[in-house]
């Protein structure tokens, strides 16, 4: 995963995570939202709303849309391949080094 999906995917995990009243409460507290603006930035904040993956418009329990639900299972799925990926190296390796081994003894 790329750093662009990653923030994404970071961003709208948060988003999935907490309920609206949590990131409302955050957001109108200035001590929260400094907390809350380092882990996201004002233009990640700003891209989200503009490409519609969280609404602040309705009342809901969460911000989160569904094209953004969407998208965060499909930058989930990218991870767990990624993960696959190298967990599947590192048993390659592990099996090489087993060959080397028992041929050497």
């Amino acid at each position: 995963m790329n750093k662009i999906d990653k923030a994404f995917y970071d961003a709208l995990r948060y988003f999935a995570s907490h309920e609206s009243l949590e990131i409302m409460d955050t957001l109108s507290d200035k001590t929260k939202k400094e907390k809350f603006m380092k882990k996201m930035s004002d233009a990640m904040f700003t891209t989200l709303q503009s490409h519609g993956y969280v609404t602040f418009s309705q009342p809901a329990h969460y911000l989160l849309t569904t094209k953004g639900m969407t998208y965060l299972r499909t930058l989930e799925d990218e991870r767990r391949k990624d993960l696959t990926l190298i967990w599947a190296v590192v048993a390659v390796v592990i099996s090489i080094v087993a060959l080397v081994v028992s041929i050497i003894s």
